[in-house]
This record gives C-alpha cells, sequence and structure tokens, in this order.
C-alpha cells in the first residue's frame, strides 16, 4: 500500500488519515467467483466525492477491495465521516454490486498500513451489506434498534411493518432526536435490503430500475429523504420498500426456474448444435438476460456451461463406451471430427484418442 500511495502522490508525513474499505457482498455466491467485483470502479466513487476538498484516492487492491484515504485535519474528523457516510448510503442504490464499507482513522500513512490489514479481515468476515463507523468517528450516538441480520427467502410485510411501527412509537418525541433516530432506522432496513439483494444476487442498479418501472408509488431511491419527515412518510417509505423487496423474489424465483428449465433442455439436446439464441428462445428469454442469469447462478455463460456438459459427455463416452471417436463427436453436436478433437485437446490438454488409452490404461491397472 505504501508503494501504491507513492505512486498516487500521497504525501507520507504525519497527516490524519481516514480510510475507507470498500468491497462487492455476494451472498452464498459460486466459489472463487469475483466476475461483480470489477464493477466497483475507483472511477464511480471518485466522481461521487469531487466536491469533497479534502484530498483523496480510491484504488483496488487484490482485486475486490477497493481503499479510500482522505487527509484531513483531527477537528475535521466527524464532520468527514458523516459526509462519507452519507454519500455512500445514497450511492448504494445505483452501484452494480451490493457493498459493505468500513471506516478507520489514524495517523500517519504507515500506521494506517499497519491496521487496514486487521481491517480487511473484519470486513471478509462479513456476509452483510452495511456500512460500518466504529465508536468515536461518529459525533452522533449508535443506533439502538436492530433490524435484521440475514436476508429472507419470503416477506412477511405485515409482520415487519407491525415490528417498525411499534419501535416509532418508543422514539424520542423532541423533533431533531425524532428525525437522527429515523435515520437510524432507516440505515437498518437498507442494510438489510442490500443484504437481501446480494442474497438474491441483484444488482441493486437493476433493482432500482426495476422499481422505477413497475412501483405504483415513489421508489425508494426517491423517497428515502421524506421518509424521515414524520412517522407516516417512514411507514410509506417502508411498505413501498417491501412490496418491491416481494415483487424481485417473486421475479427471481421465476427466472431461477427459468435457467433450471434452461439446463434441462441443454443436458437433453448435447447432440444438436446449439447456440445461446435457441437456449433462450426456449424458455422465451432475452439472450443477454438469460447469460446473465447464467453468470450470477452458476458462474459461467451458457456457452460454457454448453461446453462443459459436451466435454463431461465426451468423456463418459471414450471412457466407458467402445464407439468410436468420430461417433462421440456427432453425440456432442459435432460434426466435424477435427473441430472436436481440437476443442477437446484444447480443454484437456489431451487428444481423445489419448485421453481414452490412458483412462482404459489407468482402469486396468486398478
Amino acid at each position: 500500500m505504501l508503494a501504491a500511495a507513492k505512486r498516487c502522490g500521497i504525501p507520507l508525513q504525519d497527516h490524519m488519515y481516514l480510510t475507507v474499505l470498500i468491497r462487492p457482498v455476494s451472498i452464498d455466491c459460486v466459489p472463487g467467483r469475483q466476475d461483480t467485483a470489477c464493477e466497483l470502479s475507483p472511477d464511480i466513487f471518485n466522481h461521487a466525492f469531487s466536491n469533497i476538498c479534502t484530498k483523496y484516492f480510491f484504488f483496488l487492491d487484490y482485486v475486490h477491495t477497493l481503499f479510500g484515504i482522505f487527509i484531513i485535519s483531527p477537528e475535521e474528523v466527524s464532520i468527514i465521516v458523516e459526509l462519507v457516510r452519507c454519500r455512500l448510503e445514497e450511492m448504494r442504490y445505483t452501484l452494480p454490486v451490493s457493498i459493505a464499507a468500513f471506516f478507520h482513522n489514524s495517523e500517519g500513512l504507515s500506521s494506517t498500513v499497519h491496521t487496514l490489514s486487521k481491517l480487511r479481515n473484519t470486513s471478509s468476515e462479513s456476509i452483510k451489506s452495511c456500512i460500518v463507523v466504529p465508536p468515536g468517528l461518529s459525533s452522533t450516538a449508535a443506533p439502538s434498534f436492530e433490524f435484521l441480520h440475514t436476508p429472507c427467502s419470503e416477506i412477511h410485510k405485515k409482520e415487519f411493518l407491525t415490528h417498525i411501527e411499534n419501535h416509532i412509537l418508543t422514539l424520542p418525541r423532541e423533533p431533531s432526536r425524532r428525525q437522527q433516530a429515523l435515520i437510524y432506522l432507516r440505515r437498518e432496513i437498507e442494510d438489510w435490503l442490500f443484504t437481501t439483494l446480494a442474497y438474491l444476487r441483484c444488482s441493486p442498479k437493476d433493482f432500482l430500475d426495476y422499481a422505477q418501472t413497475h412501483s405504483p408509488t415513489q421508489s425508494p431511491c426517491l423517497s428515502r429523504e421524506q421518509a424521515i419527515i414524520n412517522n407516516r412518510s417512514f411507514l410509506l417509505w417502508a411498505d413501498s420498500l417491501f412490496t418491491l423487496v416481494e415483487k424481485e423474489l417473486d421475479h427471481n424465483n421465476q427466472y431461477t426456474a427459468m435457467v433450471l428449465q434452461a439446463r434441462r433442455y441443454i443436458e437433453q439436446n448435447l447432440h444438436l448444435n446449439l447456440s445461446r439464441k435457441d437456449v433462450a428462445n426456449h424458455v422465451f428469454l432475452n439472450a443477454d438476460y438469460l447469460d446473465r442469469r447464467f453468470k450470477n447462478e452458476l458462474g459461467v455463460s451458457i456457452s460454457q456451461y454448453m461446453l462443459q456438459k459436451k466435454l463431461e459427455f465426451a468423456k463418459h463416452l471414450l471412457t466407458d463406451t467402445d464407439k468410436s471417436i468420430s461417433d462421440i463427436a456427432l453425440d456432442i453436436g459435432y460434426n466435424n471430427l477435427s473441430s472436436f478433437s481440437h476443442m477437446f485437446k484444447h480443454e484437456t490438454g489431451d487428444t481423445p484418442m489419448s485421453y481414452r488409452k490412458y483412462k482404459k490404461t489407468d482402469s486396468y491397472c486398478k
């Protein structure tokens, strides 16, 4: 990190630094998959914080972790923390992925580097979309209300709203303190919302686009500022939010079934030279959209999935049958033996003949 700081022109003197670590949250995702991580571009955040006078920079570390460093004076800490946190909360609705963000401050860049490994470990243990400010960095007290810690596979909207309404009745009567309490409550609900979207592998931006198209009332992004005006507006905001999440859950379940149907179609027709469009037409979906669903749910594209299944079947036929290699090529949709051999060697490192010979010899030795 010190080397990166030097490259970016960050001074190494004993300044006060505020560091924000940001990483994408993906619940129950395919192991090793990082395709959404690269969508967190430093440019998104550079633009979002362009009007903050304090010098800062963002850079990607280990592909999926984004660091931001603000050089500030000690008396600015709580002000800048609140400003950055509020801006991140607003941005969450338009980002391509749900995020977890963690704040840290220190004096001197060397001290910052020393503590970042601990901060990174803390963030990697979190499966929740959240914006975490440690005690002492904020000028306001910690929230007293905890909403939901885990995403839900179904929504009990009436129960949730009753829970929220009962909590609102316990809030301070004094207007400024009540509004602050509503802000905390909104944060808890939004943490739950974005954790749920990560669980659904749904892009917050896609969710917002869907909300603007399908919501009978204002979308949550447009109404989040009005939510803290009074109790009634807050409950209306929460109601519209839960309604949209209900629809997204139904939407997700519907298209998960479509992916399963597409997979079965592929597996039952390995002898055909199917295109991505052929598969999408079978389940009456747009090819690009179905491809994204495959990547979200399986970690591979439609074409990659078809290749995997063809290769698995070809290996089985080579190992467990005496079919000729030309017949095997036809069985997995290759009319040209040369094309099949080229694909097989590219994927396995062996020709079909050498693979069969090795496997049968290996089986005999056992």
